[in-house]
């Protein structure tokens, strides 16, 4: 799907988000793009919020790009929604995350709260295979590690 979508920015508007590796890089400056198609180390999100209280989402990546007087969307997989107005980054980032991951009022089960976790990313990072992560789980009970939650990441 093709949506591009070109969004003109208010006065005195800087945009966040889509990717962590960009921190340093926020409030996007003009001249600044990203294309959140090509997943970075899987450290990005298809949410981006203003100063100003609005919000760009899409349930797939997108690509984008900052100018002096707007954000352009490209390259988007599913359709790009822009939502607020709201005040500031706090309200545009509570009005997205009610609209597309809202709380369930459940508690994560006792186990997170109450044994060791463990990550295959941490130990595995990017070639996960079955006999990698059996091996792993097999190594951290033979070494004396108690049981636990094991996240496969």
């Amino acid at each position: 799907m093709q949506n591009d979508r070109v969004i003109p920015l208010l006065a005195d508007e800087r945009w966040f988000g889509g990717c962590i590796d960009d921190g340093h890089q926020m409030p996007f400056p003009p001249g600044f793009s990203r294309r959140l198609l090509d997943h970075l180390g899987n450290q990005v999100q298809p949410l981006l919020l203003s100063n100003r209280g609005r919000w760009i989402w899409s349930n797939g990546p997108f690509a984008f790009a900052v100018s002096a007087d707007a954000v352009s969307v490209s390259e988007a997989l599913e359709p790009i929604q822009l939502g607020g107005p709201g005040t500031d980054l706090r309200s545009a980032y509570l009005d997205a995350a009610a609209k597309f991951f809202p709380a369930n009022n459940r508690l994560p089960h006792d186990l997170l709260f109450t044994r060791p976790q463990y990550n295959t990313w941490i130990e595995l990072q990017y070639q996960q295979t079955q006999a990698g992560v059996l091996a792993y789980a097999e190594r951290v009970i033979a070494e004396g590690y108690p049981a636990g939650v094991f996240m496969i990441d």
